[in-house]
């Protein structure tokens, strides 16, 4: 019995030992996956999917509905905690339309309390319509993307691929 005690402890230390320990900056980093219109079954383009890579060393990324103090509070830039600035091409350079900020205040992605690392997917539905856009008919689009952690941390800036849109 002690044999099988002894041998059962050996082999849990193996597999432990085995396991790597992922180590990231406790900065959260981003990277763009993809961009993609969602067929609305009209010509007239709508909404589209946002795909982001994110990962993170502490793993504190997310505010809770309760999270609403400083610097999280209404009033505060730090109310969201995930950036999506818009941006199309006029006379062949983007142009920022601060008015259609997609900013959202993403939940904890960890139900643990500790510090731990945390890599993972982003999707998030957005508007690409713009409805000031008046001529041309099309316009070229493309989002800048960033998240901010508990630590007000803020990660890497990251551009989506640049689409045409279909306004009206």
């Amino acid at each position: 019995m002690r044999r099988r005690l002894f041998d059962l402890f050996w082999i849990c230390l193996l597999f432990l030992g085995c396991r790597p320990v992922v180590k990231f900056p406790p900065e959260p980093q981003v990277s763009f996956i993809s961009l993609e219109k969602i067929d609305n079954g009209t010509p007239i383009d709508d909404k589209a999917t946002l795909i982001l890579y994110f990962r993170d060393g502490d793993g504190n990324i997310g505010l809770s509905p309760e999270e609403n103090a400083p610097p999280f509070d209404t009033g505060s830039v730090y109310k969201d905690n995930f950036f999506v600035k818009y941006y199309a091409k006029r006379q062949g350079e983007f142009v920022s339309f601060p008015e259609f900020a997609f900013n959202a205040r993403l939940p904890h992605f960890s139900s643990s309390n500790n510090s731990e690392a945390l890599e993972g997917e982003i999707k998030y539905m957005l508007s690409i319509r713009n409805p000031l856009a008046t001529a041309p008919n099309k316009d070229t689009i493309k989002f800048e993307c960033w998240l901010v952690d508990r630590d007000l941390n803020e990660s890497n800036h990251v551009f989506t691929s640049e689409i045409e849109v279909v306004n009206h």
